[in-house]
């Protein structure tokens, strides 16, 4: 399984299952199952370090 971070600005959403895109953002699933939206676009996604930026 991989579990991410989502990062926006001084935002940080952990334990990050499923990350769909909704309009001009993205709704954020975690591992127990909590909604986010997070706006913006995808700038970087880093695999090795588990990380997904968006700005």
């Amino acid at each position: 399984m991989c579990i991410g971070t989502v990062r926006s600005g001084k935002r940080e959403i952990r334990d990050v299952a499923l990350m769909e895109e909704e309009g001009d953002g993205y709704v954020v699933t975690t591992l127990l199952g909590e909604r986010e939206r997070v706006r913006g676009k995808i700038r970087k996604i880093d695999l090795e370090n588990h990380l997904i930026l968006v700005e």
